[in-house]
């Protein structure tokens, strides 16, 4: 092919190569999209202590109903006695699988230990509503928390992940609960069997809302900060002592 060839085609071969360009380009973005896969969402029925699909559990003294969304089970317990009731929180545990997990409450989502962890009182005819999450599923990075989900629920395109949750469907999670009623403790375990996995928009992953978020953790300053804080508070005292004992200061009288 001439020179006068490839001018006259000159025009042509330019948008050739554009348009390849941005068919290349554009394979390494549909696949950046593509590696989201699909969000799932799960549904649970109560196995135990007693059948409910509606996650509902009623006895003489109190009734409890549950929600789990992606990252937490939610419960509402109504007292119906006449004395108080006390979750003992800080004895609970949530299994999954054959792990089983202390678990955080909305006294205890944003610190870094939970052994204080109180009881949950509540009063004759009173009603109280807080949910548990497990312990190591909360945590600080990057300047932010981040809570996990107590399952997968992004296959991010693998279909190994996606078969892996799909077969979660008959499996449960369980949830570890002691109340106190008057001078007896009771420990009920409640389980909740997945009864289907729906697709979902990405959108829709959203958990109920928990508790504000608090300002960034105080940190014990460091060695270095230490001492460099000791050695501006002394030279600002030490030139101070300078001054106030001259008679003139400075240059000047001033």
């Amino acid at each position: 092919m001439s020179i006068v060839t490839l001018y006259r085609h000159s025009r042509f071969i330019a948008w050739l190569l554009i348009f390849s360009l941005i068919d290349l380009g554009c394979a390494p973005v549909s696949k950046i999209f593509s590696s989201r896969g699909k969000a799932y969402r799960y549904s649970f029925e109560m196995t135990e202590p007693a059948a409910s699909k509606e996650l509902t559990y009623k006895v003489p003294e109190f009734t409890i109903w549950f929600v789990i969304d992606q990252g937490a089970i939610n419960y509402t317990l109504r007292n119906t006695t006449g004395s108080r009731i006390s979750i003992l929180a800080g004895n609970a545990s949530i299994g999954i699988g054959n792990k089983f997990s202390p678990v955080r409450t909305s006294t205890s989502y944003y610190v870094d230990t939970v052994s204080y962890l109180v009881s949950n009182n509540v009063l004759a005819n009173g009603n109280v509503r807080d949910f548990f999450i497990p312990r190591e599923n909360v945590y600080y990075t990057d300047n932010k928390w981040i809570e996990k989900p107590l399952l997968t629920i992004k296959d991010e395109g693998n279909p190994v992940k996606r078969q892996a949750i799909q077969k979660n469907v008959g499996s449960e999670i369980s949830l570890l609960m002691p109340i106190k009623i008057g001078n007896n403790t009771n420990e009920y375990t409640f389980k909740f069997k997945i009864a289907s996995v729906k697709n979902i928009e990405f959108d829709s992953l959203r958990s109920m809302p928990r508790i504000p978020v608090p300002q960034m953790p105080k940190k014990p300053p460091t060695n270095l900060e230490l001492w460099s804080s000791i050695g501006i508070v002394s030279s600002v005292i030490l030139f101070s002592i300078f001054l106030v004992t001259r008679e003139k200061p400075f240059p000047g009288g001033l």
